[in-house]
């Protein structure tokens, strides 16, 4: 199946005429098809079917730029969450959360 281009190589394809990568092709193809969605979201019942429809294309969008390094985000998000769910009486919560996403950062930071 050589004349199917790969995920990849359509964006290099698309970039290629005007100079830019194809990172900020997907980028930029992301942010054309999200205001459609957003149009979309505006007539859609209730607050939980727009968190979950939230949810869905953030992960979805966050998927299709950055690869499964968008886990590094959920990971931090979530984690922080639950810190602020345990943590909510305590004066030392935001010193807490601090150091963990400065660490987890760090830490991703200096990983292969």
């Amino acid at each position: 199946m050589d004349s199917v281009l790969s995920y990849h190589e359509a964006f290099v394809n698309l970039g290629k005429p005007i100079g830019v990568p194809a990172d900020q092709v997907r980028y930029l193809a992301s942010f054309f098809l999200a205001i459609p969605l957003a149009s979309l979201y505006r007539v859609l019942p209730g607050i939980h079917t727009r968190h979950i429809f939230s949810a869905i294309f953030g992960l979805f969008f966050g998927y299709y730029c950055f690869g499964w390094q968008v886990l590094n985000c959920v990971i931090s998000v979530t984690m922080t969450y639950i810190l602020m769910r345990f943590l909510a009486r305590s004066k030392f919560m935001p010193y807490i959360i601090f150091v963990f996403a400065l660490g987890y950062m760090a830490a991703r930071y200096n990983s292969p």
